[in-house]
């Protein structure tokens, strides 16, 4: 799951990057320069996440995706919050990241650098060795 968490750090950093040079990105999804900007961070956090093994930052960031999704879904108007543009496609591709991501960061699968799989049983510890009754007199 970290390779999917990985792909989509990349794919949201392009989207990012091509936004300032193809007005709909990829002919499908309008972008603004706060946009770019903002695809550009939350990819680059999320590829930070997935380096530095931060569930937590890959949740943040799949929760902002997903409620720019839901917001663009449901407002009217040009803008989400005033800083996203509001098209259809930018809409799902906003809820389909968040929706991904959130569900794999809150699996635990998305950044953990804990091995999966086989884990070592705990070593007991050596019992101590008898002390010897200290008598300075002797």
């Amino acid at each position: 799951m970290k390779i999917i968490s990985y792909i989509i750090g990349i794919i949201v950093t392009l989207a990012g990057i091509i936004g300032f040079f193809s007005a709909p990105i990829l002919g499908m999804i309008e972008t603004n320069t706060i946009q770019n900007i903002v695809y550009i961070v939350l990819g680059l956090a999320v590829l930070m996440a997935v380096k530095k093994g931060k569930d937590g930052l890959a949740k943040i960031v799949g929760i902002i995706f997903a409620v720019l999704g839901i917001l663009g879904l449901v407002m009217s108007g040009d803008t989400v919050i005033g800083i996203i543009q509001n098209t259809g496609t930018g809409n799902w591709f906003h809820l389909i990241i968040g929706i991904i991501l959130v569900a794999i960061a809150f699996s635990g699968k998305c950044c953990s650098t804990k091995k999966e799989g086989y884990s070592a049983p705990a070593q007991p510890e050596a019992p101590e060795a008898p002390q010897q009754p200290q008598n300075p007199q002797m």
